[in-house]
């Protein structure tokens, strides 16, 4: 499965019981997970119950607010063709206990595997008291993928343990993706948040590596920070994960943090740059988000661009904010069609039944389109339907109309110039 859509309700208590945060954050988690997207191998996450939409975290309940005070994440990363790389010997955390019964032994020409990739390399790792360390050498490579687990048998360390067992923290060549989701109160215990941070590599234990704005994004906010419309009513949500374009997107509770139902209570948009036939470039990962801060907002959607013009990771685009004080402009400079209205104020696009598409661009630091999304018109094409469109190349793909996204107003809204209709933001939806 690669799409998946759910109903349910969005709430979160003050105090006494976590069933309302540990539905939600296992509802998002879930179908994620359901629709393919990976799962590292970091340690500390929260643990998932059930799958799908049904799914549950054992989040507990926030006792304060912000960024400061999450309680609990999930690491993810991606496993399409551009994310597979060279592991790296020094990007391993601890092996683990009880191999040789103690003493120091060096292994040589033993096999490593990646669970996820199935990639494997010959190494040397050495065993000291029954601790094995960090690998040696890696006399050949295949594309791991990174966040996986990596391990070595039981049986090429001496026979005594139960094998090696590493994190693939980081990747010397490809272009690795991960990322990871913090979950807690907004601007109250009571309102749900959520925050997103991407990079190149890890820890092994949930901290992305590098710096913000340089080697990794900055870590922004996924919702807003207000209380939920309702704590009873069923929202929709949306999800998609196709790592043949490379693209993980969650869209949360359509009218579950506004009383205007075509605009959702937050989410993200995670997808690589596009090549002139529309396929997936290995040019950079772009991040569309509900602020351009850990703090929640209700204006415009949010972008975030990381290439790999220096390697895993580089400057992050843009590099300066769009208006400074909110976000770096992608809630509306990204966007063909501006914030408000459309190209010529068109209030209809269909022509012969073909909707256009107003297409998004994206930034590494070379200016392209996306053929992830762009703006459609909700008269054209309703809030919640999908349709087929071609924005580059000539495959035609399967988009929803997905209005306004990561919780913003904009650029779903009713236009500034002379009756410029309602313009929806359209995700990739297959």
């Amino acid at each position: 499965m690669t799409t998946a859509t759910s109903s349910a309700n969005f709430s979160q208590a003050a105090s006494g019981s976590p069933a309302g945060i540990q539905a939600w954050t296992g509802e998002l988690v879930g179908q994620l997970i359901a629709c393919g997207l990976v799962q590292t191998n970091d340690t500390g996450q929260l643990t998932i119950s059930g799958s799908g939409a049904s799914a549950t975290t054992n989040a507990t309940q926030p006792s304060g607010t912000g960024v400061a005070n999450t309680v609990g994440y999930v690491c993810f990363t991606f496993n399409d063709t551009l994310a597979g790389g060279t592991l790296s010997t020094t990007a391993l955390n601890n092996g683990g206990s009880g191999y040789d019964g103690g003493g120091t032994h060096t292994y040589s020409g033993i096999t490593a595997t990646g669970a996820t990739s199935g990639a494997t390399c010959t190494c040397t790792v050495t065993v000291t008291s029954g601790v094995c360390g960090n690998m040696g050498t890696i006399a050949a490579s295949g594309s791991f993928i990174v966040g996986e687990k990596i391990t070595i048998p039981n049986s090429s360390l001496g026979g005594s343990g139960s094998g090696a067992s590493w994190t693939a923290t980081a990747l010397s060549s490809g272009q690795p993706v991960i990322f990871r989701l913090d979950f807690g109160g907004g601007g109250a215990v009571t309102d749900p948040q959520a925050w997103i941070r991407v990079g190149a590599g890890t820890n092994g234990a949930g901290a992305i590596a590098g710096s913000d704005g340089t080697s990794r994004m900055t870590q922004v906010a996924c919702f807003q920070n207000s209380a939920p419309q309702s704590t009873s009513t069923p929202y929709t949500s949306y999800f998609c994960v196709n790592m043949t374009y490379g693209v993980a997107w969650a869209q949360m509770k359509y009218g579950g943090q506004s009383a205007q139902t075509y605009q959702s209570a937050g989410g993200f948009v995670l997808f690589r740059t596009s090549s002139s036939t529309g396929a997936a470039s290995s040019s950079a990962i772009c991040l569309m988000s509900n602020s351009a801060t850990t703090t929640g907002s209700s204006g415009p959607a949010c972008m975030q661009c990381m290439p790999w013009s220096s390697g895993a990771g580089s400057t992050i685009y843009p590099t300066l904010a769009v208006p400074a004080s909110t976000s770096w402009g992608a809630g509306c400079a990204a966007f063909n069609a501006g914030n408000h209205n459309t190209i010529f104020e068109l209030t209809s696009t269909l022509e012969n039944s073909t909707v256009f598409v107003f297409p998004a661009y994206t930034i590494s630091p070379a200016i392209a389109f996306s053929n992830i999304l762009g703006n459609v018109l909700t008269g054209d094409v309703a809030q919640g339907t999908s349709f087929s469109a071609t924005i580059i190349g000539s495959t035609a793909l399967t988009y929803l109309q997905a209005a306004g996204i990561c919780g913003s107003a904009y650029p779903s809204n009713t236009g500034a110039g002379a009756n410029a209709g309602v313009v929806g933001t359209t995700l990739l939806y297959q």
